[in-house]
């Protein structure tokens, strides 16, 4: 008897809960959210163009600012390869 309470309790519980399972082609057809493809598109713009903005004012004095031209540049190559 304790032994079926507990299986139909375990079942009540799984069954109550709110799972929602979320999946889709890696193809862009439009069914879901290009809203927010385009938003993201448009904040890897903003990111790059101030990526370029900071390299060539770091570029300036490359002695001093290597360590940030680094960064900057590995940081604009990340925001243009997530961009395709």
């Amino acid at each position: 008897m304790k032994i079926w309470f507990k299986f139909f309790l375990v079942i009540f519980l799984l069954s109550s809960l709110n799972i929602s399972i979320y999946a889709h082609c890696q193809i862009p057809c439009g069914i879901y959210d290009d809203h927010t493809r385009f938003v993201l598109l448009k904040e890897h713009i903003s990111t790059i163009e101030k990526s370029i903005k900071s390299i060539v004012e770091l570029s300036k004095n490359p002695q001093e600012n290597m360590n940030q031209l680094v960064r900057w540049i590995n940081n604009k190559d990340q925001h243009a390869d997530e961009f395709t």
